[in-house]
């Protein structure tokens, strides 16, 4: 609820939203791996569990990324999650900057900065995966064993 207030408000709602979730789903695995990222002991055995095998050698030591979160003001993610028509295991999760507060959805009348997207994909044997940060990675660039033909 809205502390200042104690009124309930869009953060409440999207994190109910988010809390009904099943888990497994592309948002508690984006949700876990950026926690683990914030988190200070910076667990790399668990961010690596979170990574698909072709992106894992990218994120080195996970050192840069964890400084690169840590510096975001008000992290949010903004929801739904982007999916490419055809693609049902393949999605984006935009990260928001300066929302505020940590929500999932973040009121639209709300100013937006985006410092990137993570790419998600639905491992059959791994569940939902990290397989990178930054810019969306364009389907023909991804690949071929997470997507739908």
């Amino acid at each position: 609820m809205n502390k200042k207030r104690g009124e309930w408000g869009t953060a409440d709602d999207a994190m109910l939203h988010y809390e009904s979730l099943p888990r497994g789903t592309a948002e508690h695995t984006c949700r876990e791996f950026v926690g683990c990222l914030l988190d200070q002991r910076l667990d790399r055995d668990r961010l690596r569990s979170l990574l698909t095998e072709e992106s894992a050698d990218a994120w080195g030591d996970f050192q840069d990324a964890a400084k690169f979160f840590r510096a975001i003001t008000g992290l949010g993610f903004a929801t739904p999650l982007v999916m490419l028509p055809g693609q049902p295991c393949l999605k984006y999760a935009a990260v928001l900057d300066r929302v505020g507060e940590p929500a999932w959805n973040p009121p639209a009348d709300q100013p937006r900065e985006i410092p990137g997207f993570f790419t998600l994909v639905l491992s059959p044997e791994r569940g939902w995966l990290v397989h990178a940060f930054g810019a969306k990675v364009p389907l023909e660039q991804m690949p071929p064993k997470y997507l739908t033909v």
